[in-house]
C-alpha cells in the first residue's frame, strides 16, 4: 500500500512560492491564527477530491467557474472558485498553481507534481523516479486536429513526454538488446537452414548486434510510441490510455511466442520476395525491441500513476466544527451508504464526521470507559432498524448513552468537549493505512484529555510494529498534545513505552506555518532521539504563560 511522505503546495490560498514539507506517521502542524495552517490540510483534501472526482476542463462546466465545495469521508470542505484560491485570488497569474505528492511504498518512491492555470484546470504534469529524477511530463499539447491548445480551445487529452536520458529508459532498451538476442539465437537453433535463419545469424548476430548506433536509433522510436496514447488531463495524476500493444497485456510466454514467430514469413513470401527478406526482418527486429523496451516503461507508467492515486484516495479528514446528533439520532439507509444484506458491522461509513464502523465504536467506548473519572462515562450504540416482516434494516439509530445515570442523551446535551471529541476518536480509530487530517482535535477539551488525545494518534500511527497504521496530518494549537508525543518519544528511548505507544523521533514531523510578506512559510522544527525541540520556536511561540507568570 502506497502513502504519502512528503507534499508540495504553490500558489494556493496563503502560499505563494512552492513550498514542499514533509508527512510523517504524526505531522503536527502549528502556527498563529490566520498564518496558513488550515491551507496545508485543504491542498491535500483538493487533491484528494481529485483524484476521486476528476477535475473540469472543459466544455459547459470549465475549472475556472466550478465551486469546489465538497466533501470527504463525510466532511465538508469549502474553497470556492479557482478565484477563491489562487494565491492572492489571482486566478490568471502566469505561474498557475502547483501540487506535488512524494507516494512511497515498500520498494518503490515516486514523486509527481501537477500544475493549473485558473482557465484550463490542469495543463502540466511531471513524474519523477529515483534518483527522483524526471522521469516523462506532458508534451506540446495538440487538440485532435493537430492545433494548438489555447484558452478557448480545452480538449482533455494531451500526450506524455519521456525524458530519454533517465536511467530507467537506457535499462530498458539494454535489456530488450539481451532479450532479443537470446530469442534470435532460440529462433535460429529451432530453424535450421532457413533464409530468415542466415539473415540473422550473418546480418544481425554476427555483428555488434547492440551498439549505441541501434541503441539510438531504438530510443527515438521509443520515445515516439511512449508519447503516442492520449492522457486524460481529468484526473490528478492524469490518467494515460492503455496502451495500443495488445501483446503488452498478454503473459510473459505469450510475447514470447509471438516474438519468435515474426522471424518466420509465409514460404510463399520467401520465394517470391527473398531481396526484401533483409529488409522486412530488419523492419520487424525494430519494431519487436521497441515493444520489448516500452513493455516495462509502461508498466512502470501503469504501477507509479495507480499508486499515486491509491495513496490521494485514500486520505480521510475530520473537520474542525464536527457535526452533532440529537437524541436518538436516526439516519436512513440511504445516507449511510447501505447495499443490500449489509449492515453497520460491514462496512465503515462516515457521515459528518462520524465514522460508524464495528472497530471505531468499540474503540471509542473503550476509551471513554477508561476515562470515565476524568469526564463522564458515555457509551455510543449504533442500531439497525427494521420494518416489521422486512430482512432489511430501514435506517440505523446513533444513540449516545449515559452509563453513569443510565439513560440516553443527545451531544447536544453533554459537554462540547466530549461532542467534538468523539468525532476525532471515530476517525482516528476508524482507517487503516490512510492520510487522516484531522483539524483542531483539542477543540473545548480539558488539557489533560488533550495529551490523552495525543495517545490515541501514537497508538494508531503507522509505525514499528503497525503496519496497519495511519498517517495524521493535524492542524492544532495544543501544546499539551505536543508534550504527550514528545514523552512518548522519551519514554521509547528509554525502553520504558507501553505496548503499542512506543514513538520514534523520525516518526513525528514538527511544523510551524508563519506568513511573511503576505505568503505563508513553512519551517520544520526538528525533535532529538530523546523527543526535545532542537530549536526554539520562532517569535515566541507557546511562551505566553512564561510571560505571565515574569512580566
Amino acid at each position: 500500500m502506497s502513502k504519502i511522505t512528503s507534499f508540495s503546495i504553490g500558489n494556493f490560498r496563503a502560499f505563494g512560492p512552492t513550498q514542499t514539507f514533509p508527512i510523517k506517521p504524526i505531522t503536527l502542524v502549528y502556527g498563529q491564527n490566520s498564518a496558513g495552517k488550515s491551507s496545508i490540510l485543504d491542498a491535500v483534501l483538493f487533491a484528494s477530491h481529485l483524484a476521486r472526482n476528476g477535475s473540469p476542463s472543459g466544455g459547459d462546466e470549465t475549472f475556472l467557474h466550478t465551486n469546489f465545495d465538497f466533501t470527504v469521508t463525510g466532511n465538508r470542505v469549502r474553497l470556492g472558485t479557482p478565484q477563491d484560491f489562487f494565491h492572492g485570488k489571482d486566478p490568471s497569474n502566469p505561474q498557475g498553481m502547483l501540487l506535488g505528492a512524494e507516494v512511497s511504498g515498500e520498494n518503490f518512491t515516486v514523486r509527481t507534481e501537477v500544475g493549473f492555470t485558473g482557465f484550463d484546470g490542469i495543463d502540466e504534469f511531471r513524474l519523477f523516479e529515483p534518483p527522483l529524477k524526471l522521469l516523462y511530463q506532458l508534451g506540446s499539447k495538440k487538440n485532435n486536429s493537430g492545433k494548438m491548445i489555447d484558452r478557448f480551445d480545452r480538449p482533455q487529452i494531451a500526450n506524455l513526454e519521456l525524458q530519454s536520458e533517465h536511467p530507467v529508459v537506457g535499462e530498458s532498451i539494454s535489456d530488450a538488446f539481451k532479450l532479443l538476442r537470446g530469442k534470435l539465437e532460440e529462433f535460429c537453433a529451432e530453424n535450421p537452414g532457413t533464409p530468415a535463419t542466415k539473415i540473422i545469424k550473418n546480418r544481425l548476430l554476427a555483428k555488434n548486434f547492440a551498439s549505441d548506433e541501434n541503441k539510438q536509433v531504438i530510443l527515438q522510436q521509443l520515445v515516439a510510441q511512449f508519447s503516442s496514447p492520449g492522457v486524460s488531463l481529468a484526473q490528478f495524476p492524469p490518467q494515460a490510455e492503455l496502451s495500443p500493444f495488445r501483446h503488452l497485456e498478454s503473459t510473459e510466454d505469450e510475447r514470447n511466442t509471438s516474438a519468435i514467430r515474426i522471424f518466420a514469413p509465409h514460404p510463399t513470401t520467401e520465394l517470391r520476395f527473398k531481396p526484401t527478406l533483409l529488409n522486412y526482418i530488419e523492419a520487424e527486429v525494430n519494431r519487436v525491441l521497441v515493444e520489448f523496451a516500452l513493455q516495462p516503461l509502461e508498466v512502470n507508467r501503469h504501477s507509479n500513476e495507480r499508486a499515486v492515486h491509491d495513496a490521494l484516495t485514500s486520505v480521510a479528514y475530520c473537520g474542525a466544527l464536527r457535526e452533532t446528533l440529537e437524541l436518538n439520532a436516526m439516519f436512513p439507509r440511504s445516507m449511510m451508504g447501505w447495499k443490500a444484506k449489509k449492515s453497520w458491522d460491514d462496512t465503515r461509513r462516515s457521515l459528518g464526521g462520524w465514522t460508524l464502523s464495528k472497530k471505531s465504536v468499540r474503540f471509542l467506548n473503550k476509551w471513554l470507559a477508561e476515562h470515565k473519572d476524568r469526564e463522564a462515562w458515555y457509551k455510543l450504540s449504533v442500531n439497525e432498524v427494521r420494518r416489521k416482516d422486512d430482512w432489511s434494516p430501514s435506517g440505523v439509530h446513533v444513540r449516545l448513552f449515559d452509563m453513569k445515570r443510565k439513560l440516553s442523551v443527545g451531544l447536544n446535551e453533554v459537554g462540547s468537549g466530549i461532542g467534538q471529541l468523539i468525532p476525532v476518536l471515530l476517525t482516528a480509530a476508524g482507517y487503516e493505512r490512510s492520510l487522516v487530517c484531522i483539524k483542531q482535535p483539542e477543540l473545548h477539551l480539558h488539557p489533560a484529555l488533550q495529551a490523552d488525545v495525543g495517545d490515541v494518534f501514537v497508538r494508531h500511527a503507522k509505525k514499528e510494529g503497525n503496519s496497519d497504521g495511519n498517517s495524521f496530518l493535524i492542524e492544532t494549537h495544543s501544546e499539551h498534545l505536543l508534550l504527550r508525543i514528545m514523552r512518548r518519544i522519551r519514554e521509547t528511548r528509554k525502553g520504558t513505552a507501553k505496548e503499542g505507544l512506543a514513538l520514534k523521533a523520525d516518526d513525528v514531523a514538527v511544523l510551524y506555518v508563519e506568513n511573511k510578506g503576505g505568503d505563508s512559510i513553512v519551517r520544520e522544527m526538528p525533535l532529538s532521539e530523546d523527543g526535545e525541540l532542537v530549536r526554539d520556536w520562532p517569535g515566541g511561540f507557546f511562551e505566553e504563560g512564561l510571560r505571565e507568570v515574569l512580566f
